[in-house]
């Protein structure tokens, strides 16, 4: 597996090598929950996306845990061969070009003191400390000040039987998180989002079924009933994070009538940004 991460990261030029992550995912299990296409619109409009749409006029946000090896940088080698639990709310937008990409809420976490100094710097954003399990049936993040993140008891099914009302099969799942290739957030820099693009060479989601006690974000979201539609699981993966640049805030986006398939191949998002 070594050798596909250097696979992976030798597709990045040099120029960008000092602004670039790789990783070894050892773990990582994605909660799905169900979402109201134009209420996510409307907390999401000062982005300048739109959320991806499924049918019933439903969109998804994702909350992400991974559990990554090998954490390093081409230029800290040694002290990013690291260990760390990373987690992220998640969603899928489309940008005004119709390209799909991903909108990072709230901020990106770890639970390695180091990574949370170094991430700002690397990548212009914010990175919060946290304290993280994740293990075969168990998923539990906490704020170093104690407040509770997301809480879950994960278990495999019989047959690997999915329930999902968004997703018919592990496939088309996979489908749809290879087109997030391109991530947006929050910039430690007044007016402006960060771009981070994401490489990987993960191919196999197997679905669970899943309890969760506690999510930080459907409390904050409490008027937009964010219910659990699938989880899924995958491992030993290569995975390579790159700086892309920051992007200016967009004017804030209105609902556009139709929806927004989804497309089976990965894309670059087309906005343009300062080098």
């Amino acid at each position: 597996m070594e050798t596909s991460t250097s696979q992976v990261y030798e597709q990045v030029t040099s120029a960008n090598r000092y602004r670039a992550v790789r990783a070894f995912v050892e773990d990582r299990v994605i909660f799905n929950f169900r979402i109201s296409a134009d209420d996510l619109a409307r907390r999401l409009s000062f982005t300048g996306l739109l959320p991806q749409r499924f049918e019933k006029r439903s969109s998804v946000v994702s909350f992400c845990v991974l559990k990554l090896a090998h954490l390093r940088t081409s230029w800290l080698p040694r002290f990013c061969n690291a260990r760390t639990i990373a987690c992220a709310y998640r969603v899928g937008m489309v940008d005004r070009h119709g390209q799909p990409c991903v909108w990072i809420v709230g901020r990106r976490r770890s639970n390695h003191a180091l990574v949370c100094r170094l991430a700002p710097h690397l990548f212009r954003g914010r990175m919060g400390r946290v304290a993280a399990l994740l293990d075969k049936g168990r998923v539990k993040v906490t704020e170093i000040g104690g407040e509770l993140v997301f809480s879950a008891e994960m278990q495999t099914p019989l047959g690997d039987h999915l329930h999902s009302s968004l997703f018919s099969t592990p496939q088309e799942f996979g489908a749809f998180i290879k087109t997030g290739v391109v991530s947006y957030a929050s910039s430690s820099r007044s007016g402006m989002f960060t771009r981070v693009d994401l490489q990987k060479t993960e191919t196999e989601y197997q679905p669970l079924l899943a309890t969760v006690h506690h999510s930080q974000l459907s409390v904050a979201w409490r008027g937009s009933k964010l219910e659990l539609d699938s989880v899924f699981r995958t491992r030993r993966s290569a995975y390579l994070w790159t700086f892309r640049g920051l992007v200016p805030c967009m004017p804030p986006t209105h609902m556009a009538s139709g929806d927004y398939h989804l497309e089976t191949e990965s894309y670059s998002c087309s906005l343009n940004y300062p080098s």
